[in-house]
């Protein structure tokens, strides 16, 4: 099967106007609407900049936004500042007024003491903002959804256009056989060894893949691989989809005698994470440096792919975060260098899309989605499976190796600690002595994203938990932003602003490791909480325990993948319990 150019391009193209479409019709409503009734809009003071931190005051009788959301913040003129004066402004026009503007991401909330006002902290702005209002302290700021990233899909258009490459030919113009997936397990004490002499042995025009099931180390892994590759003088790009994945590989111990030496360079480098690695070096270019490592973001590196007009590549490139690489990423990294390497997970998340599902399964783009999944599936590029799993329990290992083929075996801590004496017995009960996994169900009303009942259940066991002990991670994660706003405001009426507990959707937290997981699968729209990568991602985050909380029925809900169905049948005959 090959797919067509024009198929790519079709893609891209309907992907990108559905997502200008959405965010005009954004900026084409009401703002005052989108303020008081639709929460996409905010309105904060500001408190201070602290420690590479905003601090924002926002009112609590409208609503915050959720923790770790990524938002437009912007500064408009004093007459506009007053929303009572607004009078049909749309939110585009007052978009249209900022002064000063920066993307930014919210990543603590607290309530102050009459539980009138909520302070928040917000990271990511760029150094002209804070530089704009370093002496405006009481400024009233406005926080609204972020643009779409119609650089990143425009880049990938014209990679799709070039017919002019040898490495963009090689990924999408090739002959796509389906054929049973061989793994080829890779473990042990020799992994770097043996990753870098499989990659070095290919032939220069193939790809290696790496799958990395969850806690395997894979960002260990890359880090281990980039600094040997640059110690023997090779010039090596990383590019995954987020800064945050760049910055905790720039993080690991096997980068660090290179950022000593100044060897490693990050595109688009803030004020934060620069105040995090000092000698993290920025670049504003992504070209090959002998002996030395770039990381840039699929954005940034697709969009110097699309524009490279040199044959001075890169000796190696490795995708990280593979899973979440459209086909044309993949191709577009094969004009950077004839060594790939990509490492990822094809049972963890794929890339976000607004094209809707019927749509894209009508028209076939799954293929083009699902970049990785694809290349692994129907190609014949060397596969391997990562088998050591660090952050799981044994018990927890068997159960998640149910979705790979080669298994994974636990070289966990074991003197973590899997007990809590402080719970009440009805609650220490859910918690199996391997750790692992629990299932918890109960009667859940029909479409209700947050049930009562649920909440004050969730609510009382982590203060339980937190009483046993103040230092456990726990994440609560749901599939549904609607149920995630709801557990983000009960958490923080009962339990409070704590920097050990999460609150997120499962698509925000892949690469997440936590103590404790609780996975809460609403009685609505059910497939797509139960879907098997959702499903995967949430119960594999945990070095301790995992609760998956469901309705009574969750076993007779229909279409469900072998390998969720397995796994919670699995689970029910052994560890389950009624609420």
């Amino acid at each position: 099967m090959i797919i067509s150019r024009t198929k790519h391009c079709k893609f891209l193209s309907e992907e990108l106007e559905v997502q200008v479409g959405s965010f005009k019709r954004k900026m084409n409503a009401d703002a005052l609407f989108k303020l008081e009734e639709d929460n996409e809009l905010f309105i904060a003071q500001l408190v201070a900049f602290k420690n590479s931190e905003m601090i924002l005051r926002f009112a609590t009788k409208r609503g915050l936004p959720r923790v770790n959301e990524h938002l437009h913040c912007f500064l408009v003129p004093k007459h506009l500042r007053n929303y009572k004066e607004w009078k049909g402004l749309s939110l585009g026009s007052l978009y249209k007024e900022r002064i000063t503007a920066t993307e930014v991401s919210c990543k603590w909330q607290q309530l102050d003491s009459n539980n009138e006002f909520s302070i928040a902290g917000f990271h990511g702005m760029s150094l002209e903002f804070i530089a704009d209002l370093q002496d405006a302290v009481g400024v009233l700021l406005f926080l609204g959804p972020t643009v779409p990233p119609t650089e990143y899909l425009s880049a990938l258009h014209k990679i799709c256009l070039n017919n002019n490459s040898a490495g963009v030919s090689r990924t999408l113009d090739y002959d796509f056989q389906p054929h049973i997936w061989e793994v080829k397990a890779l473990g042990g004490p020799t992994i770097t060894e043996q990753a870098i002499e499989h990659l070095k042995e290919k032939n220069s025009t193939e790809m290696v893949i790496c799958q990395g099931p969850p806690g395997t180390g894979k960002t260990f892994l890359i880090a281990e691989i980039c600094a040997a590759l640059c110690e023997q003088g090779a010039s090596v790009l990383v590019t995954a989809l987020t800064n945050k994945a760049l910055m905790e590989l720039a993080e690991k111990p096997a980068l660090q005698k290179m950022l000593k030496n100044k060897r490693v360079f990050k595109t688009n480098l803030t004020s934060e994470e620069s105040k995090r690695l000092p000698n993290l070096e920025p670049t504003s270019e992504i070209i090959p440096l002998s002996g030395s490592l770039i990381l840039s973001t699929f954005f940034k590196s697709c969009t110097a792919a699309a524009e490279y007009k040199t044959t001075n590549q890169f000796d190696y490139v490795i995708v990280d975060e593979a899973s979440q690489a459209f086909l044309s990423t993949i191709a577009a990294t094969q004009i950077l260098s004839n060594k790939v390497l990509l490492v990822g997970d094809t049972n963890q998340l794929p890339p976000i899309v607004e094209l809707g599902d019927d749509h894209v399964n009508h028209n076939a783009y799954r293929p083009l989605i699902n970049g990785l999944e694809t290349l692994s599936s129907n190609s014949t590029a060397e596969t391997y499976q990562l088998v050591d799993t660090y952050r799981l329990t044994e018990r927890a290992a068997a159960y998640t190796g149910l979705f790979y083929k080669a298994g994974l075996f636990s070289k966990s801590d074991k003197s973590v600690r899997l007990y809590y004496p402080g719970l009440q017995q009805e609650y220490s009960q859910l918690f199996h002595y391997q750790g692992g996994p629990t299932l918890i169900k109960t009667a859940m009303p029909a479409n209700d994203f947050a049930p009562k009942i649920i909440l004050d259940f969730i609510a009382e066991l982590i203060k339980q938990l937190l009483k046993d002990s103040d230092k456990l991670q726990i994440a609560v994660l749901a599939h549904s932003v609607k149920t995630v706003k709801a557990i983000q405001q009960k958490m923080l009426r009962e339990v409070g602003s704590k920097k050990n507990l999460l609150v997120e959707t499962v698509s925000r937290v892949q690469g997440l490791t936590t103590d404790i997981t609780i996975y809460f699968v609403p009685n609505t729209r059910t497939y797509y909480s139960l879907e098997k990568r959702h499903f995967n991602v949430a119960t594999s985050r945990s070095k301790r325990h995992t609760l998956i909380i469901a309705d009574e029925k969750i076993l007779a809900m229909p279409n469900l993948d072998l390998a969720v169905q397995n796994y919670l049948q699995k689970l029910n005959n052994e560890f389950s319990f009624k609420l």
